[in-house]
């Protein structure tokens, strides 16, 4: 079985976070998940997950820190270890490149939706934190 290595970030906003629904011809396409990507053999995680974001989403973001630990789950199409950050967006074009479209909300609301099995573990997580208060690289971002 192939591993993955991959990301995905928490993008925050205020007190919401961002969700991206999968393009239908993509694998495990319709369910919703964290923006991100493979990371690539030698990169680092979180310049992978910039890249991705600007690549995916068409913006420039900060990579903060780490949500949780690596997440390892299998799926029919390869083992996935996963790493998770929160990110902020410093533009916000949102460009709907491997994601069908976006959705804003609480943590409370987005977690009724079609998640990636690997999501529920995250959201699980998020329901403890002060998502307003987080900083990135020292700064705190307004909203």
């Amino acid at each position: 079985m192939k591993t993955i290595k991959a990301v995905a970030g928490v993008i925050v906003d205020g007190n919401e976070i961002l969700a991206g629904k999968r393009n239908s011809d993509r694998i495990a396409g319709g369910c919703w998940e964290f923006p991100g990507g493979k990371i690539e053999p030698g990169e680092d995680p979180k310049d992978a997950l910039a890249r991705e974001i600007k690549e995916e989403m068409n913006d420039e973001a900060v990579v903060g820190a780490k949500v949780l630990p690596t997440i390892t789950h299998v799926y029919p199409w390869g083992k996935v270890e996963l790493d998770v950050y929160f990110v902020k967006l410093i533009t916000h074009n949102l460009a709907n490149v491997a994601d069908s479209k976006f959705k804003w909300g609480r943590v409370s609301q987005l977690e009724k939706l079609n998640w990636l099995d690997t999501s529920y573990l995250i959201l699980d997580k998020l329901k403890g934190v002060d998502l307003e208060n987080l900083e990135f690289n020292g700064e705190k971002f307004e909203k």
